[in-house]
């Protein structure tokens, strides 16, 4: 019966294989209707494998159909372009009504080589059902030779399998409750102005109960761009904003905190919004939320998303282990001193006993 089963996967994988084979080496069609299937995995995919397609006045317009793509997951697209005869072309990406997404304009000269790059990070909203996107490139004057390669990221706000945390509290995702002593802290990503424009992640919602053991606690905040990103931060109790921040500068670290009289024991539930303030660059953000009490001296235990380890947890192991690496070279250098001076002290006492 295993060998069986063994065989039936084998074949299933084979024939998965084959097909994707198959995509790969197909001829664009001339629209969205003969488009080829290209499915999309985590990763690149190159097409074609080999040669290059032609762009030209008797091929004027190239799709592909691209199935795969799904909020919490970015598509970078690159073009590498080989000029034949000087002109100009277009490449674009669209959802399956026929909305444009994004779009980049190519010029090529005879002989020359670039490459263009079309990126698309969908929000929670713009691609929260199965959809197919369609790929085009379109010829105006000249000739060229192109390949395409595609790259498929994992960007899922606070964990594996959370996609995107919605742009709404009635879509954001849902964190677990912060207790006294505890600290939450995961990832999570926004996209650049160039990955969709208005169809892309550039607002993330989190949702977090809190429970205080004081009434005089606070509850604190803090968002950490990993790149260049300015962010703005939001903390709402229900429809009411109650504090806010932004990045002062790209890359800047923000800080909110909320303090009142709180009931002891019960759950008080905060939104925390997210912004790419300035779209202009995206990436990845770091958020930290604790409870901080009155002249509290104990530090908090982190509730870290499954996954791996955070880069708090990589900064401490590495700082231990260069902390270890200076204590044992003291000792050597210590012990290399001791052992020098009691061979001088015995070439002395030598010396005395044994004149010559």
């Amino acid at each position: 019966m295993r060998s069986r089963q063994a065989l039936t996967l084998t074949a299933i994988m084979l024939l998965a294989a084959f097909m994707a084979q198959s995509a790969l080496c197909q001829e664009p069609g001339k629209s969205f209707e003969t488009a080829p299937l290209i499915k999309l995995i985590p990763g690149e995919i190159t097409i074609p494998e080999s040669g290059q397609y032609t762009l030209d006045a008797n091929n004027s317009q190239q799709c592909f159909r691209l199935d795969g793509l799904k909020p919490g997951y970015r598509l970078t697209i690159e073009a590498e372009i080989s000029g034949v005869e000087q002109g100009r072309g277009i490449i674009s990406l669209y959802k399956d009504s026929g909305e444009l997404i994004a779009q980049r304009k190519i010029q090529y000269g005879s002989g020359t080589t670039d490459k263009i790059k079309v990126a698309y990070q969908p929000s929670l909203e713009s691609g929260g059902q199965v959809q197919s996107y369609y790929l085009t490139l379109g010829w105006y004057s000249g000739s060229m030779k192109y390949r395409l390669t595609l790259t498929l990221e994992d960007v899922e706000d606070y964990a594996p399998g959370m996609g995107d945390a919605g742009s709404s509290p009635d879509t954001a995702i849902r964190l677990p409750d912060l207790l006294p002593g505890k600290m939450i802290e995961f990832k999570g990503y926004l996209a650049s102005a160039d990955d969709g424009g208005d169809f892309a992640d550039h607002v993330d919602y989190y949702i977090i109960r809190a429970r205080f053991n004081n009434s005089r606690s606070a509850l604190k905040v803090s968002v950490d761009p990993l790149g260049d990103m300015r962010l703005s931060t939001s903390l709402f109790m229900g429809d009411r904003r109650v504090t806010y921040g932004s990045s002062r500068e790209p890359g800047g670290e923000i800080r909110l905190d909320i303090s009142g009289e709180w009931k002891t024991g019960d759950a008080y539930e905060f939104a925390i919004r997210v912004d790419n303030l300035a779209d202009r660059s995206g990436g990845g953000y770091v958020i930290r939320a604790w409870i901080e009490e009155p002249n509290a001296t104990s530090q908090t235990t982190e509730i870290k998303p499954p996954g791996g380890l955070n880069e708090r947890t990589l900064t401490m192991i590495i700082m231990a282990g260069a902390i270890a690496l200076v204590a044992i070279s003291i000792l050597m250098i210590f012990l290399m001193r001791r052992r020098i001076y009691r061979v001088e002290e015995v070439d002395w006492w030598s010396y005395q006993f044994n004149p010559e």
